[in-house]
């Protein structure tokens, strides 16, 4: 875990940021890490925060949700109007 102070230029205070950050070298020793793995390692610079590496996975899996989530609309539009029929008729059924 990495802490770093950094002066707020506009308010004249200090900022006490706090992070994650993965040890590189440490990890990079592992016996268990496949070609690939170890590949990606090198490739980054210094020891890491663990948000630079999260965040752009993170918008790779939200943007295929978002994807197959449509996909599954379209091509599942009569199925899933007869279940969306089918809660109402199940809800409708039900005392308040």
């Amino acid at each position: 875990m990495s802490i770093y102070i950094e002066p707020d230029k506009e308010n004249n205070q200090q900022t006490l940021n706090v992070f994650a950050s993965l040890n590189k070298d440490s990890l990079i020793h592992w016996s268990s890490w496949s070609t690939f793995a170890k590949e990606y390692f090198e490739t980054l610079p210094g020891n890491p925060k663990i948000i630079d590496i999260v965040d752009p996975y993170y918008e790779k899996i939200a943007n295929f949700h978002d994807w197959l989530i449509k996909r599954i609309s379209i091509n599942h539009q009569k199925e899933l109007e007869i279940y969306n029929q089918m809660v109402d008729e199940y809800k409708k059924s039900w005392p308040d």
